[in-house]
């Protein structure tokens, strides 16, 4: 404690010049019982008690008489900043003048407004106190040499479900259940880490004496909930292990997943987009622009826009090296809806492409061989349809081919030379061959019923 948080601050000060009765005035209206005395150019020449004032007023000295007549030498100094301890047990220290680092007056240390300043202090050291104590969530339990309860604070209310009035000045064996606390009182010994049993709850704590000046005034047990401990221990390991397991997912993953915030900073990289990337590894917590890589480049373009947008955004890059890699990123939201997460899905798409293109192309060539297949075929069944002159061979692969449309056909010929032969055959070989063949003579329908 500094010298300077227990002083009277400014203190009344009065001219060497000034009377008793200028004296008598500031001890009535500010009730100090001192003032320095001070001389024509400011300096400190001496000082003026109330007891000084009084034993000259009943000396029968007129009030108008001066100061300088009636003052004491100026009393010993000190600094500011000096620690109190220092002076505190100073013998015969009655007051002292208080001078900043400029050894100007800044204050006044007396016995009489000394123990008021303490005292003050005490209090407000005392009322901190408390409210530390009651915001502690430990049960705190202080008791005297006697075993009488004289603290308790509101984490030992709610553990052992009784008021701080119900406990206060009762003994702590009827508070408390029985255990090696207990003694701590007799052999003066701190008992660490003991358990008992309160409230089908179990709970650790420690008792330790309390000492003044050597002497032992009481002791303080503190306890805690173990319980409370254990479920936080729990989730504690829950989390770590959801942790790991996203740490796993992340990891294992074919594509590549990269994190960056707004400021595209890299929060995370996983390995296959490390491999994307052509990198062996990433600074933590680099900037984007910072990654040596083509599509870093590219990526920090596509945050400004789904910044920007705030909604996903995907598109296709092809490197040097002709590999295509699909991105694709997705903004993260925060509490207050804004964006503070860009989170990449990064995906090497060239294989796949090559594959698609190779389906592609085995489709093709099965439609091609399959329509060929159904020609030759065509052509070989001909047990209803007997020709072996070489003009007859592109009739038939054409009959084939017309049959494989969905269109109206027209056959041309002289009577007799197997029109409606071709007819049948050409249905036969379509989707619809399975369906009955309807045969309608045209020469004997009216001509007026035709259309």
């Amino acid at each position: 404690m500094k010298v300077k948080q227990v002083m009277l601050c400014n203190p009344y000060t009065v001219r060497s010049e000034q009377t008793l009765a200028d004296a008598s005035r500031i001890y009535l209206n500010y009730d100090v019982n001192c003032a320095p005395v001070l001389g024509p150019d400011g300096e400190i020449v001496g000082i003026i008690t109330i007891t000084k004032v009084l034993e000259s007023f009943l000396q029968g000295c007129s009030p108008t008489a001066s100061i300088c007549e009636f003052m004491d030498d100026p009393p010993a100094v000190v600094k500011e900043n000096a620690d109190f301890e220092e002076i505190a047990y100073t013998p015969g220290m009655e007051r002292m003048l208080v001078l900043d680092q400029n050894n100007k007056l800044t204050g006044i240390l007396s016995r009489v407004e000394l123990i008021k300043k303490v005292y003050q202090v005490l209090e407000e050291t005392r009322n901190e106190l408390s409210v530390v104590l009651q915001s502690v969530s430990h049960s705190i339990i202080a008791f005297d040499a006697a075993g009488i309860v004289y603290l308790f604070n509101k984490g030992a209310e709610i553990l052992l479900g009784i008021s701080r009035e119900e406990a206060l000045n009762q003994p702590v064996g009827r508070i408390l259940p029985d255990g090696s606390w207990q003694d701590v009182l007799t052999d003066r010994q701190p008992r660490l880490g003991f358990k008992l049993d309160i409230k089908s709850k179990s709970v650790v704590g420690n008792a330790t004496p309390i000492y003044v000046k050597e002497h032992m005034t009481g002791a303080v047990v503190v306890l805690q909930d173990l319980s409370e401990m254990e479920n936080l221990i729990y989730e504690l390991s829950h989390v770590k292990e959801l942790k790991n397991e996203l740490d796993n997912i992340i990891e294992s993953s074919y594509d590549g997943i990269l994190v960056v915030n707004t400021d595209k900073q890299v929060l995370r990289v996983n390995k296959s987009a490390l491999q994307l990337l052509d990198l062996s590894k990433c600074k933590d917590n680099c900037m984007l622009a910072n990654v040596n890589s083509e599509i870093a480049i590219y990526l920090d373009r596509m945050v400004d826009e789904i910044r920007e947008s705030r909604q996903s955004l995907t598109k296709a890059y092809i490197k040097a090296s002709g590999k295509e890699i699909m991105l694709t990123g997705n903004p993260r939201f925060g509490n207050q809806a804004e964006v503070i997460q860009i989170i990449f899905n990064m995906r090497d798409i060239t294989e796949l492409n090559r594959l698609q293109t190779q389906v592609r192309q085995a489709n093709e060539e099965r439609a091609r061989c399959s329509v060929e297949l159904l020609e030759l075929r065509n052509m070989l069944l001909t047990e209803d349809f007997i020709a072996k002159s070489p003009v007859m061979e592109p009739v038939l692969k054409m009959m084939s081919r017309v049959s494989q449309v969905e269109s109206n056909v027209l056959i041309t010929g002289e009577s007799g030379v197997g029109k409606e032969v071709a007819a049948k055959r050409i249905h036969k070989l379509s989707y619809k061959g399975k369906g009955p063949f309807i045969t309608v003579n045209c020469g004997a329908i009216p001509e007026n019923l035709l259309d």
